[in-house]
């Protein structure tokens, strides 16, 4: 449930501190460029704890409507 309701907000912006050019991830964050290594998912944890509060309330006041 909280995920699903993670991927409907768009205000979770978890590629801010993501720096990359034309779509390619560096390497510091996907060797490939596309799959995320420890420190870019990191990176989406911090965005997700840094708003945890905010979403399982919302996520809450969901399920009760």
């Amino acid at each position: 449930m909280v995920n699903n309701f993670i991927r409907t907000q768009v205000h979770i912006d978890v590629a801010r501190d993501m720096e990359y050019t034309n779509g390619i991830l560096p390497s510091k964050l996907a060797v490939d460029g596309l799959h995320l290594d420890i420190e870019g998912k990191n990176k989406i944890a911090a965005a997700v704890n840094a708003n945890w509060a905010r979403i399982t309330e919302l996520a809450q006041q969901s399920s009760i409507e």
